[in-house]
């Protein structure tokens, strides 16, 4: 049966060139088709990847279709053809695109119904230090979406150069307000070190979730504040609904909440650093792969497990725009589901942020 999946589908997407458009992995078979070579690997699963095809013809597809128990082939330009060892069934799916600005829309909605809802106004306090233009552009957005959202929002501008104790003395300040429940401090700081001036922050009104005592709450199962950014990202792979071995390219920082996060849902996961050896290897092995690096187009489709949920957290502004960690046009006909760069993690974390300041809000009332 492999032997014929092949010689159909070869004959139908041959485009005569000599590069890998097709990928099949499955148990002591075939891996990587090429017009004039076939390689062998071991693999449990069993798929075909058409990569850069047209989309097949009414023709085509009634013959793909013979071929297989159950196929449905819609006419699309990018699919993937999943066949159950099982009862021999074949379904065709494309590269899910988890939307966040959409479901960070409705997690809005349901913020600024609970907040209009409230005895009193949530209210959040952002130190501003430098003039870097991301920066900046992260602030405001948090400041609109806070202002739609009914929470009040105060701003302290500072230069570069502030001394460190400066900021620390308004965090102090800012700790012993009653009408002030989460304070953020925008990172990265210039010059001043982020750890000393976060760990001036009341925990209860840490909203970004970086204070040590969260991270240690969260460790032990307890009511705390995690991270905006860790808690974004984990509302996308729910949203995928993604199951399995999880892969985080990143610094163990900005790892540790989402490990913990990760295996409270049942999945084990790993921390790469982006100069291992092996990172090739062990990405192509997850089945949920997280990124954030800060290099764009780091990831290629080779680095990708077939299938695998894509999360793509870094953000670089370059001269043809915003671009992610991942190359997205190779990444995308590979994987199962896949964030956008802009419009995937970034709208999800100043989503969280409003979560953040409300449950801050009433663990500051519990107090």
């Amino acid at each position: 049966m492999t032997g014929r999946i092949f010689s159909i589908v070869r004959r139908l997407f041959r485009d005569g060139s000599n590069r890998s458009f097709l990928h099949l992995s499955s148990r002591q078979t075939y891996d990587y088709v090429r017009s004039d070579k076939i390689e062998r690997r071991r693999e449990v699963s069993y798929e075909v990847y058409l990569r850069d095809v047209r989309p097949p013809s009414l023709r085509q597809c009634h013959q793909i279709s013979t071929c297989f128990a159950g196929l449905c082939v819609a006419k699309m330009s990018r699919f993937i053809l999943k066949r159950s060892i099982a009862n021999d069934t074949v379904c065709v799916a494309m590269a899910q695109i988890l939307d966040g600005k959409q479901l960070a829309t409705r997690i809005h909605e349901k913020i600024k119904t609970r907040v209009a809802s409230l005895p009193s106004q949530p209210g959040l306090a952002v130190l501003l230090v430098g003039d870097d233009p991301a920066s900046h552009l992260y602030v405001s957005l948090k400041q609109q979406a806070c202002e739609e959202a009914g929470i009040r929002f105060e701003k302290f501008l500072y230069p570069s150069t502030e001394p460190e104790i400066t900021l620390i003395q308004k965090i102090h300040e800012l700790n012993a307000r009653e009408d002030i429940h989460g304070i953020l401090v925008q990172l990265p700081l210039p010059s001043q070190s982020a750890d000393r001036v976060i760990l001036a922050i009341n925990p209860l009104k840490d909203v970004d979730g970086f204070h040590p005592e969260n991270l240690e709450r969260l460790r032990r199962g307890e009511p705390c504040i995690a991270s905006a950014v860790a808690l974004g990202v984990m509302k996308l792979i729910d949203e995928a609904k993604a199951v399995g071995q999880a892969c985080i390219i990143s610094s163990p920082l900005f790892a540790a909440p989402l490990e913990i996060l990760l295996k409270e849902r049942g999945a084990s996961s790993q921390v790469v650093q982006a100069e291992s050896p092996t990172l090739g290897e062990q990405s192509r092995h997850a089945d949920i792969l997280i990124i954030a690096k800060g290099i764009p187009g780091f990831i290629r489709g080779d680095m990708v497990k077939p299938g695998a949920v894509v999360i793509d957290v870094g953000t670089t502004r370059t001269d043809t725009g915003l671009r992610g960690d991942v190359d997205f046009a190779s990444v995308e006909p590979v994987a199962g589901a896949i964030t956008p760069v802009p419009g995937g993690v970034g709208p999800m974390t100043v989503a969280m942020l409003l979560v953040n300041i409300l449950k801050a809000y009433d663990l500051q009332r519990k107090a």
